[in-house]
C-alpha cells in the first residue's frame, strides 16, 4: 500500500489563479506498480470532467500504443505537468507552482523511469529553457531527481501525424520497457 500523505491535499489545491477560479484538479492515475511514470502536459476538456489524467481520444490512444509496446496502462502511474485546463495557454507559473506535485508524486511512487510526453512535461522535469524544442529533447538522456527521464511528444501528436507516428511512440515505449528492466524487441531500423 503506497502511503500518499501531502498528496491527499492535491485535490484542494488553489496555490495558482486555476484552482482559486475553480478549476477541477486531475489528479494521476494507476497503481505505478511497474515503477515507470508517465507525465503529459495539463488536462484535456474530458480529462477535466473525468478527474483523470489521458481520458480522451489522445488518452485512448496512449492506451493503445501502450498495450502495442507491452506494457500495462493500469500498472503504469500517469499524471499531468500541470495539473489543471488552463483558462488559455500554460504559464511558467502552472508548471512552476504544479511543480511541487509532481516533485510529491515522485517521492510517493518512487519510479524507476518517467516518460516525459510533450514539451509542458519535458519543461516541468527538467526545467529546461523555454526556448528548447521538443525533437531537440527526445534525442538525448535526461535525469530528474536521480531518475532517467525520457522525453517524447504527447499522445496528441499521434493523432494528428497517423500511423507512422504510432510506430516510432511504440518503439519509444519499448525503449522505456527496456529501461525497466524488461525485455524488449525492437523492430528492425528502416532501411
Amino acid at each position: 500500500m503506497i502511503e500518499l500523505g501531502l498528496l491527499e491535499e492535491l485535490p484542494f489545491c488553489q496555490s495558482c489563479e486555476l484552482g482559486r477560479l475553480g478549476k477541477e484538479v486531475v489528479v494521476g492515475r494507476g497503481d505505478g506498480s511497474n515503477r515507470l511514470l508517465i507525465v503529459g502536459d495539463n488536462p484535456s476538456h474530458t480529462d477535466e470532467l473525468m478527474g483523470r489524467p489521458f481520458e480522451g481520444r489522445a488518452g485512448s490512444q496512449l492506451m493503445r500504443v501502450l498495450r502495442l509496446a507491452s506494457i500495462d496502462p493500469a500498472k503504469c502511474r500517469m499524471t499531468l505537468a500541470v495539473k489543471c485546463l488552463p483558462v488559455s495557454t500554460v504559464s511558467s507559473l502552472h508548471i512552476d507552482t504544479c511543480k511541487q506535485w509532481l516533485a510529491k508524486e515522485m517521492e510517493v511512487y518512487r519510479p524507476k523511469v518517467v516518460a516525459a510526453l510533450g514539451l509542458v512535461a519535458a519543461r516541468a522535469i527538467l526545467g529546461v529553457n523555454t526556448k528548447a524544442r521538443i525533437n531537440a529533447l527526445t534525442e538525448r538522456a535526461h535525469e530528474f531527481l536521480g531518475v532517467p527521464v525520457c522525453v517524447w511528444y504527447g499522445p496528441s501528436w499521434m493523432l494528428q501525424k497517423g500511423k507512422k507516428t504510432e510506430a516510432e511512440t511504440v518503439e519509444f515505449f519499448k525503449k522505456v520497457r527496456g529501461l525497466l528492466g524488461e525485455p524488449v524487441e525492437l523492430a528492425p531500423k528502416a532501411a
